[in-house]
């Protein structure tokens, strides 16, 4: 094999050793329960071969056997508790990669601020959120019984149903959970609006040493020439740690 092959073969496997890690943990569970079982019917003639009366004399005469079940256990476990580790190292990975994204961001909308005004530069985000509102059809609109106005989350690209007053009164009342309890995820926004929660909810939150949480609305026509009130995330949510 060239150094080019061995290089590829490493960051595949790099890639992809979570789910090669997990196949390793469930064969090894399998594993270890057919050697367990295996081995059972050999002790036990071992120990009535040997007349085995106490626990001590049962371990000392059937602990071989049980060797192969405790091998594969112990690499089971290795697996686990790889699998878990990489996981972790790739979560930080990424809640430090978002982290850095978002800085950037608040630092690149702020320059924008100083060189063209505010008032253009709340332009530009008004025609950013018309192009979103026309690339997504109201195919789908989730009624909530919370108003009547068609709404677009900007995050997750959902319509709903609902009233700007409702949204305001939520975001107040997370605010003052949020100056409590430090941080509030994502998806108790999503459940007060009545949006069902997502998985970028399970792992978005608002921190309160980011601010306090804050909807910006614009007003909006869909490709179907209907009022919508387009949500946007003053302070972006961070990644939960």
């Amino acid at each position: 094999m060239t150094h080019k092959t061995f290089n590829q073969i490493g960051r595949f496997l790099d890639r992809n050793s979570p789910y090669i890690l997990t196949g390793v943990a469930i064969t090894g569970v399998i594993t270890t329960v057919f050697f367990a079982v295996e081995a059972t019917p050999k002790a036990m003639r071992i120990i009535a071969e040997r007349k085995c009366q106490t626990k001590k004399e049962i371990i000392k005469a059937t602990w071989k056997c049980y060797i192969p079940a405790a091998i594969s256990g112990l690499v089971t476990i290795g697996s686990i508790v790889t699998v878990n580790s990489i996981n972790q190292r790739r979560t930080a990975a990424l809640a430090g990669l978002y982290s850095l994204a978002q800085t950037s961001l608040k630092e690149y909308r702020e320059k924008v601020i100083d060189i063209i005004g505010e008032n253009k530069e709340r332009k530009i985000r008004d025609e950013v959120d018309h192009d979103k509102v026309l690339a997504n059809p109201t195919t789908n609109i989730i009624v909530t019984g919370s108003g009547d106005v068609l709404c677009y989350d900007s995050l997750t690209g959902r319509y709903f149903t609902s009233d700007i007053e409702k949204i305001r009164k939520i975001v107040n009342e997370l605010n003052r959970n949020l100056l409590t309890d430090m941080f509030i995820p994502l998806n108790d926004f999503f459940y007060e609006i009545g949006l069902d929660s997502t998985e970028l909810g399970n792992n978005l939150g608002f921190d309160i040493d980011k601010g306090l949480f804050e909807i910006k609305f614009s007003s909006q026509l869909t490709k179907e020439e209907r009022p919508c009130l387009v949500l946007n995330y003053e302070v972006y949510p961070k990644y939960s740690q």
